[in-house]
């Protein structure tokens, strides 16, 4: 991920601003289910267009695996950015291991508590 310094703060830029698909996929949209009839359709078509340019073709059924498991992980961020409770535990996650450790708090314990938090919401996501 690019960084740059912009007034004195440390600005990174979005995801979505690195990396930006050359082909529309409406059936890869995480808000709705995934559709592997549309999926599949999309994988012969760009299947064709490889076999065209003399490129290797995708095998059909590892590649809805792929997306299928795409989507999953996409529908699961989204569900942790939008959850309230998620910031809530990271806040209170962070008070406690400051008050324990006297203000001693490091990078691999910000991410050992953001591992352990995201378990906790991925068992959450999963019972949806």
């Amino acid at each position: 991920m690019r960084a740059e310094r912009i007034e004195g703060e440390l600005w990174q830029a979005p995801p979505t601003a690195l990396t930006t698909p050359s082909i529309p996929r409406p059936c890869y949209n995480p808000a709705m289910p995934f559709n592997r009839a549309q999926a599949r359709q999309a994988i012969e078509h760009r299947n064709r267009l490889r076999a065209s340019a003399h490129l290797p073709v995708l095998d059909i059924e590892a590649e809805l695996i792929r997306l299928e498991q795409v989507q999953r992980e996409t529908a699961f961020e989204r569900f942790v950015d939008s959850s309230e409770l998620y910031c809530r535990t990271m806040r209170r996650g962070v008070y406690r291991k400051r008050t324990r450790d006297n203000g001693n708090f490091n990078s691999i314990d910000g991410m050992a508590l953001q591992a352990c938090i995201r378990r906790m919401m991925a068992k959450r996501f999963d019972r949806l």
